[in-house]
């Protein structure tokens, strides 16, 4: 696959994540589908025992993957750029045996140590129940995970966009939509969504494959050949681990300890808002896709100047396309949640609104820790996240107890800015890109005041959702328009010009 210029790798970056953001509007569209049926279809107790099996099967997924998906993202391209295609396959087929092997023995563990994973876990009946039927997805989700990162090296944007998009979220709608027609109960549900994980990821393995062929690489892939490089791909990823356990303990950690100390009731006050939350990390998480790679291909040219401007200008987009859900999730966050999910949901509006806000901060300041991978500083992350998870273990055991899902969205947002802050000043410690850019500041500057002009209104008028979400729409818009200068708004996407109104909120000057 042939690579622009430098000087224009951040603008096909843009595009092309873009093109991602676009796609992740329209699976969150389905997800938010999925979530509502799930959420008022089952009964709280059902919804709670099926959102705590998952989120075990999550963590589970994530371990197995062992950095192997960041390997990926890092070394297949660096591997391809060079021409070295005997390393590029010998490290895929590493990846994918160290995720089989894992996979395996996790699942062979859950169902050896039931007794045990109940007395732990503290699982009622119905939880163990849906988790020994969940936890088949588990070397399916780590693989899959994998298979992510190679269709963002081999298929770009539009391969992610149709594998992440659109395939996945579709099977698990039309798994649910079988369970409602059928009448189903929660063991049903769980049934399904295996069945769903599995056809999605078989699928996937044969588009690869066709990609591959496509692109002539597949006729490079000869066992005879294969040089495997266990050592740089080994010495990557086992640091990583510890960003492993952050990144499942920030997703599951809450989930563990509610249902330790409180009940499913509680899981599940909190769990239905997550989705609602997480969509402030929409457009950072399709930009991830193909940052990781792009990056790598500027670290191999040795291209540090380039790799900061990508960076920033990344961040900026990032935080320019999140502000306007940012703003709907935490200044709207109670109607939002009763319009979504009824009244018996209205104690999760204070959770959403926290959850909000702490993943914004996470996502706008771009990807730190992504960019110390692209420099190798593995021991750097390693410590930085070591740091996050004594500080989340801590704050979410001080917090939970005595105050509940509340207390766990609190501490999940102190764990996310404490967690942003340590990788920042990792980048000015052991890489060329800048902690901060002062070229960006207006930006910034223009988020903060339009969050704290949306916050006061809806403190002191409380207006409706409609109202709310058209001054939200309009601080967006200003936001764009403080920052049209830096972004390359017209640069990046000249067909925009041919819309009037946009044309007038973009052009400089």
């Amino acid at each position: 696959m042939s690579t622009p210029p430098n000087h224009d790798l951040a603008k096909q970056h843009i595009r092309g994540s873009t093109l991602l953001m676009c796609g992740r509007l329209l699976s969150l569209c389905i997800n938010l589908v999925n979530q509502v049926i799930i959420v008022r279809y089952l009964t709280k107790h059902d919804f709670g025992a099926f959102a705590y099996a998952l989120a075990i099967v999550a963590t589970a997924s994530e371990l197995a993957t062992f950095g192997m998906k960041d390997a990926a993202s890092r070394f297949t391209p660096i591997y391809q750029q060079r021409r070295d295609y005997a390393r590029m396959f010998g490290g895929i087929v590493l990846m994918v045996g160290t995720i089989v092997s894992l996979g395996t023995a996790f699942v062979l563990l859950a169902y050896g140590l039931q007794g045990l994973l109940t007395d732990w876990l503290e699982l009622d009946r119905l939880s163990l129940a849906l988790l020994m039927t969940l936890i088949v997805l588990m070397p399916i989700e780590a693989l899959d995970r994998l298979l992510l990162s190679l269709f963002a090296v081999f298929a770009g944007a539009r391969g992610v966009f149709f594998r992440r998009h659109v395939l996945g979220p579709s099977l698990r709608l039309m798994a649910l939509l079988v369970v409602v027609m059928l009448d189903g109960n929660v063991h049903m549900l769980a049934v399904t969504y295996v069945a769903a994980g599995a056809a999605g990821f078989l699928l996937c393995v044969t588009l690869l494959i066709q990609i591959l062929r496509k692109q002539g690489l597949w006729e490079e892939f000869q066992l005879r050949r294969l040089c495997i490089p266990f050592r740089e791909i080994l010495s990557f990823s086992m640091p990583l681990m510890g960003a492993q356990l952050f990144l499942v303990l920030r997703g599951t950690l809450v989930i563990f300890l509610l249902g330790m100390f409180h009940t499913t009731v509680a899981v599940a006050e909190y769990r239905a808002v997550v989705p609602i939350a997480l969509l402030t990390t929409v457009v950072s998480r399709n930009f991830q896709f193909l940052y990781l790679p792009n990056a790598s291909r500027l670290y191999a040219d040795g291209d540090n100047s380039q790799i900061n401007h990508l960076y920033w200008q990344t961040a900026a987009w990032i935080a320019v396309f999140t502000f306007p859900l940012f703003a709907v999730c935490f200044c709207l966050a109670k109607p939002l949640t009763v319009l979504l999910f009824g009244e018996r949901y209205v104690d999760s509006a204070a959770i959403l609104a926290i959850l909000a806000l702490g993943n914004y901060f996470h996502a706008s300041l771009g990807f730190n820790q992504h960019t110390l991978k692209v420099y190798g500083k593995a021991p750097c992350i390693l410590a930085v996240d070591l740091m996050s998870i004594v500080v989340i273990v801590g704050v979410n055991l001080l917090l939970i107890p005595p105050y509940g899902a509340v207390g766990g969205a609190i501490g999940t947002a102190i764990v996310l800015v404490v967690h942003n802050l340590l990788n920042q000043a990792g980048l000015a410690l052991g890489t060329s890109v800048q902690p901060f850019c002062r070229k960006y500041a207006r930006i910034y500057g223009a988020i903060g005041v339009a969050t704290l002009l949306l916050g006061a209104v809806q403190w002191l008028w409380q207006p409706q959702l409609f109202v709310g979400a058209l001054l939200a729409a309009s601080a967006s818009l200003g936001v764009l328009a403080a920052g049209r200068d830096v972004l390359e708004i017209e640069a990046t996407f000249p067909e925009l010009r041919r819309f009037p109104i946009i044309r007038r909120v973009i052009t400089s000057g």
